[in-house]
């Protein structure tokens, strides 16, 4: 009876992406951290909201916004790629973090109706999206051909 609840659980955790692996650290694996390393391992994408917006895209000529949510699986995907994007492209391109749920209006404003969605602008106007989860590639290209 165990041994059933134990299998019915794991495919159920399987079923929703969880996956557990036993890891066990030993000295040899432990690094040490700097200041550098921590500061480099922080979000630098911002946020940016319904209130938030005029401000934010008044002061950057261009702006990458991706549109998302905490519950969907393919954001959760794409948001390491993004959070890459903003460290690699800081100084030149402000990269933002919308929550669809929190900011229906800018949403709204993009016509944005599946996610992730994520929207490239030169001057305050939309010049691309990509819709879904995409390979980095396909986010630096974009932001490169923003950059021309």
């Amino acid at each position: 009876m165990k041994i059933r609840i134990l299998l019915l659980a794991t495919m159920m955790l399987t079923a929703c992406g969880t996956k557990f692996a036993k890891q066990e650290a030993t000295s040899d694996e432990v690094q040490p951290t700097d200041s550098t390393t921590i500061n480099k391992q922080k979000n630098m994408e911002k946020v940016i909201n319904d209130s938030n917006y005029q401000e934010i895209i008044s002061q950057n000529a261009l702006c990458v916004i991706d549109f998302s949510a905490a519950w969907c699986g393919p954001c959760r995907r794409i948001a390491p790629i993004i959070e890459e994007l903003a460290a690699e492209y800081d100084g030149r391109i402000e990269i933002c973090k919308c929550d669809v749920d929190e900011s229906e209006e800018l949403a709204g404003k993009y016509g944005v109706r599946n996610i992730p969605f994520v929207v490239f602008l030169k001057n305050g106007e939309k010049v691309d999206h990509v819709v879904g989860a995409a390979p980095k590639a396909t986010f630096v290209e974009k932001c490169e051909a923003l950059l021309k």
